[in-house]
């Protein structure tokens, strides 16, 4: 027998390594008409997705090339490049290469007939409509955002995060203050500080949802004054808590500037508005919230005032105050000292009455205390003989706290002058 060369054998094996054990031929998939159980044969494809398939093909026809497919919802590139060698378009008259089923004589080639999902049972109803299979969607799922900051009288905004965009769902919000609204978004009002728990409730059909969410409104603990030092107005958050003041509005006068959205002031701070960015002037001032009420406000130096004249007010008030508050703390130790020795004299002498808080009937808030004089001492005298104490620097330093008046009414500078270091700060708020 002839021996084969030594090249020859090694080819052979070579074949014998690389040449497959089954059929050359590899299934391919007609996806203008596979069923559902043929369409889950692909990789990535699933009961849901293929349904989108074949209601695709019956809404908008069959598919033109196999990139086609990708217009369909949940199939993008990399689920398309996973099986794109597997997919043909194929034609509905012809078989296609390769493909053992097409290729099967025993198998009828009906135009009319083989665009039809062969899993679906026969029907022999009378519209020639397609019957669409109804696949379940996504559950529904939402949610009612994070949780919430705000003040009492401004506007929270909350809308609702849909998982699952199938459908429209109906949305009903509990905003905690025994108020509702409905909607995928609303805007609320809270008008008492706390802390309230909203509650989301979504409804698609049979199918619910709920998702809840806290918002906490504190008060507005602020105030606002011009400044001293620049030509500007501050605003002081007092709180614990940083604040937004979007929406709010500071009126002088008769002008107006609303603070854009997201003006926030950290706790415990003040903030700077310029006049070159606010184009308010000086005068009164007023700090409102989103719904007119009124905060803070501050009184202005008097119209037509220069500032180099207001600042010589402040300086001069500033001073007198000073003295003021310096009178008013041994006028207290003087009282503190007349109550010792009243409470070591024992009781009043005959005719004399001790001092005592006075009350008035409508009111019954205590008004300034009286002294009775002794009742022989000439009626027509009494209050040329207070006068000349009043008036008398040593009388009026050996004076207690209170003032000593006769029995009358007294006016408000009466009362002003009563309480000389408080009146001198209510004059200065009109400088400051």
């Amino acid at each position: 027998m002839k021996r084969l060369p030594a090249g020859s054998i090694l080819f052979l094996l070579f074949l014998l390594c690389f040449l497959p054990a089954g059929p050359v031929w590899a299934a391919v998939i007609n996806i203008n008409t596979a069923g559902s159980s043929e369409l889950q044969q692909l990789s990535g494809i699933g009961q849901v997705i293929s349904g989108r398939i074949i209601d695709y093909r019956e809404t908008n026809g069959p598919f033109s090339v196999i990139d086609d497919i990708k217009k369909v919802s949940g199939i993008g590139e990399v689920t398309f490049t996973n099986f794109k060698d597997q997919i043909t378009v194929g034609t509905t008259t012809e078989t296609g290469e390769g493909d053992p089923e097409d290729s099967n004589p025993d198998t009828e080639t009906d135009e009319e007939t083989d665009s039809s999902d062969d899993s679906r049972p026969l029907s022999a109803h009378t519209s020639p409509a397609p019957i669409i299979t109804v696949t379940k969607t996504e559950p529904l799922a939402v949610s009612a955002g994070r949780e919430r900051l705000v003040l009492v009288g401004s506007p929270v905004r909350l809308v609702a995060e849909v998982v699952d965009s199938t459908g429209r769902p109906n949305f009903v919000w509990t905003l905690g203050d025994g108020s509702t609204a409905g909607g995928r978004e609303i805007t609320h009002t809270y008008h008492v500080p706390g802390d309230y728990i909203v509650v989301l409730n979504a409804q698609r059909g049979e199918e619910e949802a709920v998702s809840r969410t806290q918002v906490k409104v504190i008060p507005a603990e602020l105030d606002i004054s011009r400044s001293a030092e620049y030509p500007a107005l501050t605003v002081v958050n007092h709180g614990d808590f940083e604040v937004n003041l979007g929406g709010w509005s500071i009126l002088v006068d008769d002008q107006k500037f609303i603070l854009p959205v997201d003006t926030i002031i950290p706790a415990d701070r003040a903030t700077l508005f310029a006049d070159t960015v606010t184009g308010l002037s000086a005068g009164s001032v007023q700090l409102l919230d989103p719904t007119g009420k009124i905060v803070s406000s501050s009184l202005g130096p008097p119209a037509g005032l220069s500032a180099e004249a207001s600042g010589e007010i402040l300086s001069q008030l500033a001073e007198v105050l000073a003295e003021a508050e310096r009178i008013e703390a041994r006028l207290s130790v003087l009282a503190q000292q007349e109550e010792s020795q009243l409470a070591l004299a024992g009781p009043p002498i005959e005719g004399m009455a001790r001092p005592t808080p006075a009350t008035d009937n409508d009111s019954n808030e205590p008004t300034v205390p009286t002294l009775s004089l002794p009742i022989d001492e000439p009626e027509e005298n009494t209050e040329a003989d207070i006068n000349s104490v009043l008036t008398s620097p040593v009388g009026r330093s050996a004076l207690p706290a209170s003032v000593i008046v006769l029995e009358a009414d007294k006016t408000w500078w009466q009362k002003m002058a009563a309480t000389p270091a408080a009146g001198l700060r209510l004059l200065r708020q009109f400088f400051d």
